[in-house]
């Protein structure tokens, strides 16, 4: 299946802790922010289960060592307190923690501003439908080219899939052509800097014109990203927002934004940090992430149709330049 825990599951049954799942979304409601625990119950008569539930669950009905995954640690101590007998491990996602991060003072006055602004939010989530369906058929044949290059470069998958944060703090999986070689997330630094030498030479010619971003009209259509907005961080900066910052979660992950715009050389300013000393994941939070999200917060305040067609036209003109 395709959902928050699905990588959680996959876990479960390669560890042959469990190797049959049930993963049903309907009862899982997690957009409202509830906390979710993966169950994998121990093996009996043969038979090993895993089950991604609500925190309603009854403790009694469970048997003797099962593992309960669980992603709030308030959670997690009141079964400990009930049920000792169970094992209980941290699951990925937290997106009640995020959530809960979001109902705060600073948030809410982007959120009344945002809320009276409901036509323009169906507009936007119409444009972004039309327009990622039409330009993903327009655009199949460079797409076709690009991944055939991507292949014949170097070794590796055509896409490079990472786990991204939009809306309320959900995760999902972002589609991006990958201009590194591959695992380069587990040799470096999740930003990259200039010249930096897991970049690909197919990967340095369709960065400059933001080519690898293409795929991202996928997310688009299937409403994980919109056209504008704030850029999909990973969750380890997130962690690392403001109070305020948290307000541009309330939208959409967007693919090109103001602050993309004015930091369109942001591996310059993150290399001239790292050259003066500094931790590439430090530059970032410190020098790059505080001044774009000056830009994405003062989105927020003038948020309308046209002003995303604005941005998505100087994007345009700021790539072609």
């Amino acid at each position: 299946g395709k959902g928050l825990f699905t990588k959680d599951i996959e876990i479960a049954l390669l560890e042959k802790r469990a190797h049959a799942a049930v993963h049903s979304m309907k009862d899982v409601p997690y957009e409202m922010g509830e906390d979710f625990e993966l169950i994998a119950m121990p093996e009996r008569e043969d038979v090993r289960d895993v089950l991604v539930c609500s925190s309603g669950l009854k403790l009694d009905q469970l048997p003797n060592g099962a593992i309960i995954g669980t992603s709030s640690i308030r959670r997690a101590a009141q079964i400990k307190s009930i049920r000792n007998d169970l094992n209980i491990v941290p699951i990925r996602g937290n997106v009640g923690t995020r959530l809960e991060k979001m109902k705060n003072e600073k948030v809410k006055e982007y959120y009344d501003i945002i809320s009276k602004k409901k036509i323009s939010l169906v507009m936007k989530r119409i444009f972004d439908i039309f327009f990622s369906l039409v330009l993903l058929i327009i655009l199949s044949p460079i797409l076709l080219i690009l991944a055939i290059l991507i292949k014949i470069d170097s070794k590796g998958p055509v896409f490079y899939r990472q786990e991204r944060v939009t809306t309320n703090g959900k995760i999902f999986r972002i589609f991006k052509f990958r201009t590194m070689v591959q695992n380069a997330d587990k040799i470096g630094s999740l930003v990259t800097v200039g010249n930096d030498a897991r970049i690909t030479r197919v990967g340095k010619v369709i960065r400059k014109v933001r080519l690898d971003e293409i795929p991202q009209l996928i997310n688009i259509l299937k409403g994980e990203m919109t056209f504008v907005g704030t850029r999909p961080e990973v969750k380890k900066y997130v962690d690392k927002y403001t109070d305020e910052m948290m307000a541009t979660l309330l939208m959409p992950a967007g693919v090109t934004s103001i602050a993309s715009i004015k930091y369109k050389d942001e591996d310059e300013i993150l290399d001239k940090a790292v050259k003066a000393g500094k931790d590439t994941d430090v530059a970032y939070v410190e020098d790059v992430l505080p001044g774009k999200m000056k830009y994405n917060l003062e989105y927020l305040k003038q948020f309308s149709v046209l002003n995303d067609l604005k941005i998505c036209i100087d994007t345009v003109i700021g790539v072609l330049r």
